[in-house]
């Protein structure tokens, strides 16, 4: 009985580490049949100029002289270089928040993810967007120890 419980638990822990929404906004709109977490030796990158132009457009199509604030989006970046958003960490529904995922999703600029030669099938990356100043911008973060000890705590320090 002990193997089919550890067994069932292995299977659900593998199952899921393909498909992992990091943050409380999900979509479902994305293939997620399997995807890796900022990986390959080459990671994804974005054309900054087109990146800077696609977010001056969005400032342009939202009032955000009063907003101010970051959110977290986890982006799936396939190997042409199309993106889907996966989830992201503004749960009050705003309009801009709505135009950013677009924006997101219709951002042709990525660059893929590359190992050994080969271009990654699909990969997770995390984009900060930040409302500042009346204008909206955003950068890639990478899964990095600090990055994760700032999103879930840092799981080193015992209570």
């Amino acid at each position: 009985m002990k193997k089919i419980y550890l067994s069932l638990s292995l299977l659900l822990l593998f199952s899921s580490a393909f498909a992992q929404n990091i943050f409380p906004k999900k979509y479902e709109d994305c293939n997620t049949s399997r995807f890796c977490l900022d990986c390959g030796d080459t990671k994804v990158t974005v054309d900054s100029t087109a990146f800077a132009v696609m977010f001056k457009e969005v400032t342009s199509k939202a009032y955000v002289n009063n907003l101010k604030g970051s959110i977290m989006v986890q982006v799936l970046v396939d190997s042409l270089g199309q993106s889907c958003v996966l989830s992201h960490t503004e749960t009050k529904g705003h309009i801009v928040t709505d135009k950013i995922v677009m924006a997101l999703n219709d951002f042709r600029g990525w660059k893929p993810a590359i190992t050994k030669g080969k271009k990654e099938e699909l990969v997770s990356i995390n984009v900060l967007v930040t409302i500042k100043e009346g204008e909206i911008s955003g950068r890639i973060e990478r899964m990095t120890e600090e990055f994760i000890n700032r999103l879930f705590g840092d799981r080193s320090k015992k209570n």
